[in-house]
């Protein structure tokens, strides 16, 4: 069935079975389920299924059915990180079978793409049908969505709230999500440091009058370089 999908996973979801006790660990297990039900029902989603720290999400295919795609994988997104669970996830379109095993081409590019980001955010495959309807600074944007590898493509973005920087290193290091005293890695920083650089994008975007159906840059980089007046240093 033509559809909308949604595919998130939960970020540092081994290192919170390996840092705590069972009994914190199926508290925080709880928290996680009971919050993607609570999403489920406020978006009005019928198919999704929860294995572990995966989740699919599938809707019709229609302008409600992208809308209700889109409410719920903000809301969740928002939500989750504010119980220290950071998602990552990824919205495609296409011939889904689902059921007990749920197949398709837009679940392989779901899954590609979600786990190729290098971010706290979601991600739309680029030919999204409908997409157009939404461009909005508070919805959907162009951006290059930060990857771990291959080439820098401009793909829609779902628009967020994303929390200052303090709230993000707070909510992406507590509840086991790492173990106090260890050091932090470099992998941990670059996802804050991309998904923060995307929140100024959005907030510059904002005020501007430009269409966010269009990225004005290179590179995030390039655009922090250009906002921030650097021009290099004179040998």
């Amino acid at each position: 069935m033509m559809s909308y999908f949604f595919a998130a996973d939960l970020l540092g979801f081994s290192s919170i079975v390996s840092n705590l006790g069972q009994d914190e660990l199926d508290k925080r297990i709880n928290v996680w389920t009971d919050l993607v039900q609570k999403v489920k029902c406020e978006a009005g989603i019928n198919d999704l299924q929860l294995i572990s720290d995966t989740l699919f999400m599938q809707e019709q295919d229609s302008r409600d059915g992208l809308q209700r795609t889109m409410r719920f994988a903000r809301s969740l997104l928002e939500k989750s990180l504010h119980r220290a669970l950071p998602i990552r996830g990824a919205i495609t379109y296409g011939d889904v079978t689902w059921g007990s095993l749920t197949y398709g081409k837009p679940v392989i590019e779901a899954h590609s793409l979600e786990g190729s980001q290098d971010w706290i955010g979601i991600a739309c495959s680029p030919k999204l049908p409908r997409i157009d309807c939404f461009w909005d600074w508070n919805c959907v944007v162009v951006y290059p969505v930060p990857r771990k590898y291959g080439p820098i493509l401009l793909s829609p973005v779902l628009v967020w709230d994303t929390p200052s920087i303090d709230v993000l290193v707070s909510k992406t290091t507590a509840e086991g999500l790492y173990k106090k005293g260890d050091p932090l890695p470099w992998e941990w920083q670059l996802k804050l440091m991309h998904t923060t650089l995307f929140s100024q994008y959005v907030e510059w975007g904002s005020s501007t009058g430009l269409s966010p159906a269009h990225y004005y840059g290179t590179t995030p980089g390039h655009f922090l370089a250009t906002r921030s007046g650097h021009k290099g240093t004179k040998p």
